[in-house]
């Protein structure tokens, strides 16, 4: 999964130690601004549409760089949180199963979009 930092770190002012004292700093954590991203879902099925667990989920940026990756879940369900808006490509793998041709997904800003993928 992609780190997602929602923070934003300042410099912390300067401390000088003698090496007979300690130091304690309190650090003011602040929310970072939101972002555009949105959510990738879906549901990974066999061919005869029954769910498949444990698969693993690919996706990949509209250049074919790998982004994130993920697990189907016992009901076959997957889901990538906070995707920067844009488009991609998706696709799942499992043992015994033909890896599909990659499917084109577009994040849309606060949408969630979902994906079926069936493995043959």
């Amino acid at each position: 999964m992609a780190i997602t930092d929602r923070y934003k770190l300042q410099p912390s002012p300067l401390i000088t130690i003698d090496g007979h004292e300690s130091e304690a700093s309190n650090l003011q954590l602040t929310i970072a601004a939101t972002t555009d991203v949105g959510n990738i879902s879906g549901i990974v099925r066999k061919a005869d549409g029954t769910p498949l667990s444990n698969a693993t989920v690919k996706l990949f940026t509209s250049g074919g760089t790998p982004f994130e990756h993920t697990n189907s879940n016992a009901a076959g369900r997957f889901i990538f949180p906070r995707v920067p808006v844009g488009s991609y490509f998706i696709t799942a793998s499992e043992p015994t199963y033909l890896t599909p041709l990659r499917i084109p997904v577009t994040v849309l800003r606060d949408r969630d979009t979902d994906v079926v993928i069936t493995m043959q």
